[in-house]
């Protein structure tokens, strides 16, 4: 790793994510503190209430946060960590432990904002992007009763139920989301080349979106901006109008779905966001010169 900091991690999704622990600080009493610590595992910090100070070390370079309310904090195993000044009385934050294979990575600026671009144009995630440090505000409830349901079942069954691997899987998932779309809105400044920032934006919101976005109109909606104008600046940046961005899109999704024989027809053109079967199998061959049923077969 080099001296600039990292802004977050990389995953392989398919790799076995597992709970270990979960659980609540709140200090009444007295402050908390945090002794130097290391631990063969994922932590994670929620902040809630007040404001935390940490001390993070990196292969020798020492990093300071102040963790507000409304965002998360994760460091990956073995890096050492402590409190810069106690947990004061008041504030409040949940905690999660996970473990994970080895096969990760540190991500810096420009390497996230290539990862986010492979995805774009593959159609497909086959990484996770999460953050070393993020505000996750806007969906904050949402994280922290997915943390809820992690520590009742933790509790009521074993901290490492199946049930509780799938919910860490799906907060990995939505985090994923929207550290991806804040990379996103923050790589171009709003003054400078903001045609290729929506453009871009549009091509994320397609991407995680395609099966209720089916128009020009419910995208730019979305954005809150022009239609007119969200078509410009995805036909002049990216070379493609909305409308050929959604199919593809969904023919992208269909075909990672025929590679799996326990779906249907139907159910492919459902999930995928086709009104009807007929549709589906004629935009697939427009497309790919195949109809799903022969691109199943050969593939």
């Amino acid at each position: 790793m080099t001296s600039h900091p990292p802004v977050g991690f990389l995953l392989p999704p398919q790799d076995i994510q597992h709970h270990l622990a979960s659980g609540i600080r709140e200090p009444i009493r007295k402050p908390h503190p945090q002794q130097r610590r290391s631990l063969n595992e994922w932590i994670c910090f929620l902040v809630t209430r007040g404001n935390i100070q940490l001390l993070d070390e990196i292969d020798g370079i020492e990093l300071r946060h102040q963790i507000e309310p409304g965002s998360i904090h994760i460091i990956p195993p073995n890096t050492w960590q402590q409190s810069i000044v106690d947990f004061p009385i008041g504030s409040h934050f949940a905690w999660f432990h996970f473990s994970s294979s080895d096969n990760w990575q540190w991500l810096q600026q420009q390497s996230a904002l290539d990862q986010v671009d492979k995805h774009l144009k593959q159609g497909h995630q086959d990484q996770w992007l999460i953050p070393y440090t993020c505000d996750i505000s806007p969906r904050f409830e949402d994280y922290l009763e997915m943390h809820q349901e992690l520590m009742h079942i933790s509790e009521r069954w074993s901290r490492s139920d199946a049930g509780a691997d799938a919910i860490l899987k799906h907060f990995l998932f939505r985090l994923h989301q929207d550290f991806s779309r804040q990379l996103v809105e923050q790589a171009q400044p709003k003054s400078n080349n903001s045609d290729e920032r929506h453009a871009r934006q549009a091509q994320w919101l397609i991407r995680e979106h395609y099966q209720q976005l089916d128009s020009l109109s419910a995208v730019a909606a979305e954005l809150q901006l022009d239609p007119a104008y969200v078509a410009r600046c995805c036909k002049n940046a990216l070379g493609q109008s909305v409308g050929d961005m959604i199919l593809e899109q969904r023919i992208r999704a269909a075909q990672q779905l025929l590679k799996n024989d326990q779906y249907n027809l139907k159910e492919i053109a459902y999930h995928c966001g086709f009104s009807s079967l007929n549709y589906f199998c004629r935009r697939f061959k427009q497309r790919t010169g195949q109809t799903p049923k022969t691109w199943r077969q050969q593939r």
